[in-house]
């Protein structure tokens, strides 16, 4: 397990994490915390391992 605070604008945290979420399980995820005199918000996040890609085969493809 890992745990990071990614820290940006809410749009721009939202489009990372989906983003993200593509090629890693996200185990927990807090709401957005204001950081001080700033637009900035911040959201911790604990990952687990990387999701396995599957490539499904279209029929009558070969390898």
């Amino acid at each position: 397990m890992v745990k990071i605070r990614v820290q940006g604008l809410p749009s721009e945290i939202q489009t990372f994490l989906q983003t993200f979420r593509e090629d890693y399980d996200i185990l927990q995820e807090s709401s957005e915390y204001p950081n001080r005199n700033s637009q900035y918000v911040r959201v911790y996040i604990e990952c687990g391992e990387k999701k396995k890609k599957t490539t499904r085969k279209r029929k009558g493809e070969t390898e």
